[in-house]
């Protein structure tokens, strides 16, 4: 039986659809990445640019979209914020 915590991230790293990794939260315990901070996963720093994580109807926030990019990349972009009714 699946837990109703359990959700699905989705990162995406340096803007390019076809590079994604999908990891199951099957506990519920992972954060979600705030814009602006960094993450590491595979011995790499990556800076969290945009974050979509839109609340389904029975409350819970089942796929958590995650865009990273290597910090390098970014300097002296903004970071932008998309808000989902």
């Amino acid at each position: 039986m699946a837990s109703k915590d359990v959700r699905r991230f989705i990162y995406r790293y340096n803007g390019n659809a076809a590079v994604q990794e999908v990891e199951e939260d099957v506990s519920g315990r992972m954060e979600t990445p705030s814009i602006g901070s960094t993450i590491k996963r595979h011995d790499r720093e990556w800076k969290v640019v945009h974050v979509i994580a839109p609340v389904s109807p029975n409350g819970t926030i089942p796929i958590v979209q995650v865009f990273l990019n290597d910090p390098a990349r970014i300097k002296g972009r903004t970071l932008g914020v998309r808000h989902l009714p």
